[in-house]
């Protein structure tokens, strides 16, 4: 995915969501990889990631520790929000034609093409060398459902929260209530982008990963004591 993100910087100049419009037909090699490793993120059927993810929700099962069911679906449900406003924007017609700043090669997006495609192929691994007692079949229509769950809700993340309508012209009720909706969670936006302009700098940052450090060692300390 960031392979491809960087190929469309470099042809484009930019990465700004709202103004990719005609990447899809200029790219198509990029954005196919893009969404790709875009479902091998999500951790959902059929993709290598799948197989982690699967293991870890398990876990959480059997350990009684049913939050992290919340965490890791939430997490796949943004990526999928993210990867859908992606590629709307890149399906849409642009208002003039697109013409890129600089050609990428046809080698490097089939590089990139090559390593999503492979991080896919992974999850039949949970079909053939994966013990079917370890990881159930991908294929299965509860695993399937699950991604079907996933991909909506991604779909509705992004058609709510985006900052320009996806669908429909910008005075319809669904672009209204949409704009609703990011005035009522743009506080709460601002004050996560304050959080991360924050963590990212230097000397808390380190802070943080020596409070993780201690953290751990003592959670094994315990765990191991216990």
């Amino acid at each position: 995915m960031f392979m491809a993100a960087g190929l469309i910087y470099v042809a484009l100049g930019h990465d700004r969501i709202a103004d990719l419009a005609g990447v899809a037909r200029a790219m198509p090699v990029t954005v196919t990889t893009f969404v790709v490793s875009g479902v091998a993120l999500m951790g959902v059927v059929p993709s290598g990631a799948y197989l982690a993810k699967k293991l870890l929700l398990d876990a959480a099962d059997q350990s009684g520790q049913w939050w992290w069911t919340i965490v890791l679906q939430g997490g796949a449900v943004f990526t999928a929000g993210y990867v859908v406003l992606f590629l709307v924007s890149v399906m849409r017609r642009p208002a003039e034609p697109l013409v890129p700043a600089k050609r990428v090669a046809r080698s490097s997006e089939l590089a990139a093409l090559s390593l999503s495609l492979m991080s896919l192929l992974l999850a039949l691994a949970a079909l053939g060398p994966v013990s079917g007692d370890l990881v159930s079949n991908p294929l299965a229509p509860k695993e399937i459902g699950t991604t079907l769950l996933v991909l909506l809700g991604g779909a509705l993340l992004a058609f709510t929260l985006a900052r320009q309508p996806l669908a429909g012209p910008a005075g319809t009720g669904a672009a209204t209530a949409s704009a609703s909706i990011r005035r009522l969670l743009s506080p709460i936006g601002s004050a996560f982008e304050g959080t991360d302009s924050y963590v990212r700098r230097w000397p808390s940052a380190s802070i943080g990963l020596v409070t993780l450090a201690v953290l751990f060692g003592w959670l094994l300390v315990h765990g191991s004591g216990g």
